[in-house]
């Protein structure tokens, strides 16, 4: 987890950055009267102090409560310290604190705190004020504007009676440029307005986490007591309810000029964030994408022509389609991540936020572009060099190398998975605390991820067969055996299939299903906790019926004949009642949608087009049933579907995943609808954090040569090659 100075940083408008808190400034003085404070107990035997300095979190040091007194600067305050009842002694939860001890205790450091606190709110208000005035002046003057915009666009169409034609043209061109110039001014102080927003945002929370910082620091519980310091600007930069309705009242005109009075649309239009790469970025970013076209139809005919050229041929075997659709659809998932973060900057949703990245360590959209790009051409090529050698068309090459080619993509696509460890220790971190979900908190970010591992399942089952196959030494038998001589395979094992195999499976459910029963533990509210919980369980039952059912069919058992009649009823009842539950969960509950007054849709929404959001709630209830397919660790035998369906099915789950998730975390920023963090406002995306490097033109060309040197020499390889 991220801690507030790193997002502080991140989420600073350049322009005022001298202005915010002092954080670290409070952080150095925090870490003074610590010092202080363990140098006097220490004197006086204190037998107990955290030295930790101080975190963001709640946690309170041993034998305390919220409600013991505080040990404060004043005289008054002193009389308040926990006495023995003879005056001569008194004790707090460190230890024992005697008259002299008392005496000698510094509270010049406490008062400069408290001093800085109260100072530190009155400059920040200060602020917020006079930047508040100005927009308030400005749109008193847009507003006169438009007022006297519309008298002339009268008063212009009587007289336009008696213009000639050029003359009417030129001045419905001068109307129009005043208009939209009203329109650019409006969108500018819009702009500025919802900064201001998300500097009184941070600023609050920086309050709120210093306050607690001291009290972990210090063990003097003072936080409500420092917090009325801040308190006094409520109605200032706390809650800023001018600043909210001055917004209100810019959306209101740019929704009567421009949207037909539709608030909605106004509001996001205005948020819209309009990225122009660099025409460099431009040139780069499809030279790649016309490498992976150029990539992806060669390995389309090499496919194509496989069945009419090799009639006689068994085809790809099932464990080498495993391992590259297993790997493809991991990198499909890459590529949805990828538009996702776009999406997100367009709207402005602070994703970093949300998630509490730390931005020195996290890819920015140039950079997934450029990953993405390089993990799918790497891809690509690998296929491609696979149909190559398989068909024997590389030059003095046996056909059976072709068997090491998804073994090295499986080797290239776990180096990736792992490294830069700065960057990916992160995401493995989450995935720890989520496995442990009962002992960790669950955070967002983890139960965001939780979510989506739900939705790769069939990709972690690929990877588990092509470990086992190639792990278990059952590649070098399989393209080893003799014409029609019968080996092991890993669906063989019934370890595998039906123990492993259902637990990769079922795990993830059941991960989201502890980690809501304790959210349920820390909130102590059945609503939405426990009922989510029930969601999970039912996936989890779907899950298990499916994975017992196929280990039944070739039995010959009565009983087990009467199972096989019950099963598909009780299986398709589970299957319905889950899939609708999960759907009406996602479109009310995650996404907040499905409000009668607002056309099925919500009030709020960062997202311009309304069309978006009916299309996900339309699709969503189709895609979730054939993720409930995806589930069964049987689709093969029960509803005899083949590896390509299979394929087509996990494709189609990472796009509904992918629209849920561009959904859910807006809806997040918008409401924190399940109560995930304690401040309800969190910034809007105005400055992203410095982006990665953008590779130099020198290293562009040297991709590009790298590229058309391995076509022409495949291209060559298979032009010379000599008949048979």
């Amino acid at each position: 987890m991220v801690q507030f100075a790193a997002k502080l940083r991140a989420n600073k408008v350049s322009k005022w950055e001298e202005d915010y808190i002092d954080y670290e400034s409070f952080k150095r003085l925090i870490k003074r009267i610590a010092k202080v404070l363990k140098s006097q107990r220490e004197h006086a035997g204190a037998g107990y102090y955290s030295s930790d300095g101080g975190t963001d979190t709640d946690d309170h040091p041993p034998n305390t409560s919220e409600d013991e007194t505080s040990m404060l600067p004043t005289a008054e305050h002193q009389q308040l310290l926990p006495t023995s009842g003879d005056g001569h002694q008194r004790t707090n939860h460190y230890g024992t604190l005697d008259d002299s001890s008392v005496e000698d205790f510094d509270f010049d450091l406490i008062g400069e705190f408290d001093s800085r606190i109260e100072s530190e709110a009155e400059r920040i208000q200060d602020f917020y004020a006079n930047h508040l005035n100005e927009c308030k002046f400005q749109i008193k003057e847009l507003q006169a504007n438009r007022v006297g915009s519309r008298l002339l666009g009268k008063n212009s169409k009587e007289s336009q009676k008696n213009m000639d034609i050029n003359e009417r043209n030129l001045q419905s061109q001068r109307e129009r440029v005043k208009k939209e110039s009203i329109r650019w001014a409006l969108v500018e102080v819009y702009r500025r307005l919802n900064q201001l927003h998300s500097f009184t945002i941070l600023n609050y929370t920086g309050f709120v986490k210093i306050t607690k910082k001291y009290d972990k620091a210090t063990g003097l519980k003072r936080k409500q007591e420092l917090m009325k310091k801040v308190h006094k600007f409520r109605s200032g930069f706390c809650d800023a309810p001018e600043l909210l309705e001055q917004l209100g009242i810019v959306e209101s005109i740019v929704a009567d000029m421009f949207y037909n009075s539709n608030v909605v649309q106004a509001r996001s239009e205005l948020l819209a964030k309009h990225i122009v790469p660099s025409s460099w970025e431009m040139m780069h970013t499809g030279m790649r994408l016309g490498i992976m076209i150029v990539l992806c139809l060669w390995v389309l005919w090499n496919a194509v022509t496989e069945i009419s050229l090799f009639p006689d041929s068994d085809g790809i075997p099932s464990e080498i389609i495993q391992v590259y659709r297993g790997i493809g659809v991991f990198l499909l998932c890459f590529w949805c991540w990828t538009a996702a973060v776009y999406f997100w900057n367009t709207a402005r949703v602070n994703y970093t936020y949300l998630f509490e990245f730390d931005p020195r360590h996290q890819y920015q959209l140039e950079g997934l572009l450029n990953k993405s790009s390089s993990l799918t051409i790497i891809y690509l090529s690998n296929i491609l060099i696979y149909y190559k050698v398989r068909r024997g068309e590389f030059y003095g090459l046996d056909k059976v190398n072709a068997n090491y080619l998804p073994l090295l993509m499986m080797i290239i696509a776990l180096i990736i998975m792992i490294f830069p460890l700065q960057e990916t220790s992160e995401i493995y971190l989450v995935i720890s605390r989520i496995i442990a979900a009962p002992k960790y908190e669950v955070t967002f970010y983890s139960a965001f991820v939780a979510d989506i591992m739900t939705s790769l399942v069939r990709p972690m089952v690929d990877f588990s067969y092509s470990f086992c196959f190639y792990l278990g030494g059952y590649w070098r038998q399989y393209f080893t055996k003799a014409p029609g001589e019968d080996i092991e395979r890993c669906q063989d094992l019934f370890w595998f299939s039906r123990v492993f195999i259902p637990l990769v499976i079922a795990l993830p459910l059941f991960f989201r299903f502890l980690q809501n029963i304790r959210r349920y533990h820390d909130t102590h509210k059945r609503q939405p906790h426990l009922l989510n919980a029930l969601k999970y369980a039912l996936a989890y039952i779907l899950v298990l019926f499916g994975a017992v059912y196929p280990s039944l069919q070739h039995r010959d058992n009565e009983k087990v004949e009467q199972y096989h009649r019950l099963f598909p009823v009780l299986w398709a009842l589970t299957f319905a009642a889950s899939t609708l539950f999960t759907y009406y969960w996602d479109v009310y509950i995650d996404w907040g949608l499905g409000c009668k007054g607002q056309k099925m849709l919500r009030q709020q929404r960062m997202f311009s087009k309304t069309s978006f959001y009916y299309f996900a709630i339309v699709s969503d209830l189709f895609l979730r049933f054939s993720w409930c397919v995806t589930l069964l660790p049987g689709l093969s035998t029960f509803f005899g579907a083949d590896y390509y369906l299979t394929a087509i099915l996990s494709v189609v789950e990472v796009f509904r995943r992918t629209i849920w998730l561009l959904i859910r975390v807006e809806y997040e920023h918008l409401y924190n609808s399940q109560g995930y963090r304690r401040v309800e406002y969190i910034p809007l995306h105005f400055q992203a954090p410095p982006s990665d490097k953008i590779q130099p033109k020198n290293a562009v060309i040297v991709e590009l040569s790298i590229f058309v040197i391995l076509v022409l020499t495949i291209s060559g390889m298979a032009f010379f090659q000599e008949p048979p």
